[in-house]
């Protein structure tokens, strides 16, 4: 099933950014907005001060946390606060989310050492995180559609895209290690580490032909950015701590161009630089120079004057 699907093209009841956070506390208005915008290291600072200077434990405030930790990929700053389910109270969603993603990207892929994990070693944690948070996407989903507008019913659906996502992507991930495991059965240095005998090709185009996959969807949901930007910013993650993270090239050029096409420059332009400071962080990324399609798109995002809002159909 792809929850994608159930999102209709310009609905007239979708309003600006801001009004997907309309229901909810101040924390997470604050928060959503930063991440629509693409200031979410922002966003989990403020996250953290907030979550340090309060006496209170309540989940809602959890997932607010959770939330920034994950789309900012601070995995040991916020691990100390992730406390399992008990005497049946459910961890949030984004809670169990970042424990999911926070297992993935402990897995090394470059000059991986004797021992070090595989994927297949943390397939369970993984997958029992992600039960966790469709569950808790389900249970708001069924219970609150009825009352709630339709904006809140599809932000629920966009969660439950994310876990789909999520979900398919281990699984590939454990296909392809299983492939290159039984082609190097002498060799126990990970499955994407330096010493596998299966080349790399076929794996990066089994990630490219998932990317495929996801901007696909985009044409679904692009015309509320606020709906599209929680997969937009789950992916881009996927794919930097994924084998083949040159694959946020592509990624992270369409992110800016989609944000743009809604008059978001801030998201564009955060996109670049994020783009950028990746690049630069390569070992040959200034010799190389930017590729030819990032001058076009910076060009596009520095120079050209942002698109102005689609008007909603009568």
């Amino acid at each position: 099933m792809r929850y994608i699907e159930c999102f209709p093209g310009g609905r007239s009841g979708i309003g600006s950014a801001m009004q997907l956070y309309l229901e909810r506390p101040i924390e997470q208005k604050l928060c959503g907005a930063l991440h629509n915008i693409g200031f979410s290291q922002l966003a989990f600072r403020a996250a953290e001060a907030l979550t340090a200077s309060s006496s209170s434990q309540l989940s809602d405030d959890e997932d607010v946390f959770f939330e920034s930790a994950w789309r900012a990929q601070a995995w040991q700053r916020a691990s100390a606060l992730v406390r399992p389910a008990s005497h049946g109270v459910q961890t949030g969603y984004h809670n169990s989310l970042f424990a999911a993603l926070k297992a993935l990207a402990s897995v090394k892929h470059v000059g991986c050492k004797e021992g070090s994990r595989r994927y297949t070693d943390i397939a369970d944690i993984v997958q029992q995180h992600i039960q966790m948070a469709r569950s808790s996407a389900l249970t708001a989903f069924r219970f609150n559609c009825d009352s709630q507008s339709t904006k809140y019913s599809q932000s629920q659906l966009v969660r439950l895209q994310m876990c789909e996502d999520l979900e398919s992507f281990l699984q590939d991930l454990l296909e392809l290690e299983a492939v290159a495991a039984f082609s190097s059965p002498s060799q126990s240095r990970g499955a994407f580490g330096s010493s596998s005998r299966v080349p790399s090709h076929p794996r990066k185009a089994a990630l490219e032909r998932m990317c495929n996959i996801w901007h696909s969807r985009y044409k679904m949901v692009d015309s509320e950015f606020a709906l599209c930007e929680p997969l937009i910013s789950l992916q881009a993650i996927l794919l930097g701590i994924s084998p083949h993270p040159e694959l946020l090239e592509q990624h992270l050029c369409l992110a800016a161009k989609i944000s743009m096409k809604q008059g978001n420059m801030s998201f564009a332009r955060g996109s670049m630089q994020r783009l950028q400071m990746w690049f630069a962080s390569q070992s040959d990324g200034q010799s190389l120079g930017h590729p030819s399609p990032w001058w076009i798109r910076e060009a596009k995002v520095l120079v050209c004057p942002p698109a102005p809002p689609r008007s909603l159909p009568s």
